[in-house]
């Protein structure tokens, strides 16, 4: 068999693979009792036409938030390969369907790399992280900023031994930080013997503070939209806190689901429950709220309906552009 042939059996293969996996899982997640639990309160909000106005407002923040990765992805290949904005935006799409079906994300590269025509899969994939490592990096340092804040809510945690944690944490951060615009410093701890990863990471060195620094501002403009549209449903659901307080509580969240193990996909009811914990002890401490006034039902209706507009919304989109991907390339001629 020619290996044209071949490759062609091997991507339609693995292209209804990832079609067939994501559509089973989605459908055993939203068709769990624990979905249909909250079916009746959901269905009283949407008789709220302020909360319907709200929904339909983040809902059109979704294509704003995987556009500007979008955006951000095409300046950072753009040093290998130029590709158009709609390019950027079906791998985006893709990326986002495959890393869904896997843990924390990882795949998140997949669905990007294999659109690019002139750059390998190994380069591909170390560019794409430096994007993910500088959205890592913002949700880090304004997720430790929130933990902070929510901690010293608390009167009687003022001890040394949290000093201390903060202290060390902050020194890990600017670690963190100084990393990121050293990370062409790759370069020189792969030893040269290594040939083939040694050339594949020399793409590091391409990138200096200002190109890193453009990386840095589209994360974090990213950040700001879909922080923005979990305060937006906490606050169409009830909770008419401060917006200050409500942007440190989503950012709280997002910091803690950055250090569990997930499958984007099946994490409806553990992303219900983080966001639930973070609520509590907001309330539980807060001087000027009472606890009794606090119901979880609605933070996990926020948490559910953003998991479903950002998570899954993106990816049953990026199922119609899984069909542009190619696992195995190929030339003609070759058999």
């Amino acid at each position: 068999m020619h290996k044209t042939k071949l490759y062609k059996y091997y991507n339609i293969s693995i292209r209804s693979a990832i079609i067939i996996a994501a559509i089973v899982l989605l459908y055993r997640e939203l068709s769990t009792k624990s979905i249909f639990e909250y079916s009746d309160l959901l269905k009283n909000y949407f008789q709220d036409s302020t909360f319907i106005w709200i929904f339909i407002l983040v809902l059109f923040l979704m294509p704003l938030n995987w556009s500007l990765e979008a955006l951000k992805w095409r300046y950072i290949v753009a040093s290998k390969e130029q590709i158009s904005f709609s390019l950027a935006l079906k791998a985006i799409f893709a990326g986002t369907s495959v890393s869904s079906l896997s843990p924390n994300r990882v795949g998140d590269f997949l669905g990007r790399v294999f659109v690019l025509k002139k750059v390998s899969f190994l380069q591909g994939a170390f560019i794409t992280l430096i994007g993910s490592y500088a959205q890592t990096l913002i949700s880090i340092i304004l997720g430790f900023f929130a933990v902070v804040f929510l901690a010293f809510m608390h009167s009687n945690m003022y001890t040394s031994d949290l000093y201390f944690v903060f202290i060390i944490s902050f020194l890990i951060i600017i670690l963190f930080i100084f990393l990121y615009y050293k990370i062409s410093i790759l370069t020189r701890i792969v030893p040269r013997k290594w040939k083939r990863v040694y050339g594949y990471i020399q793409v590091f060195s391409q990138y200096k503070y200002p190109e890193l620094s453009v990386i840095l501002a589209y994360s974090l403009v990213r950040y700001i939209v879909f922080s923005t549209q979990f305060v937006l449903m906490l606050w169409a659901v009830g909770f008419h806190i401060p917006v200050l307080h409500l942007f440190v509580l989503v950012s709280a969240i997002f910091f803690i689901n950055m250090f569990r193990p997930s499958i984007a996909l099946i994490e409806f009811a553990v992303r219900g429950m983080v966001s639930v914990g973070v609520f509590i002890e907001y309330y539980s401490y807060s001087l000027n709220k009472d606890f009794t006034s606090f119901d979880d039902s609605n933070v996990i209706i926020a948490s559910t309906l953003i998991w479903f507009i950002n998570i899954i919304l993106p990816a049953l989109i990026g199922l119609f552009f899984i069909k542009d991907m190619k696992f195995f390339k190929y030339r003609k001629g070759t058999s």
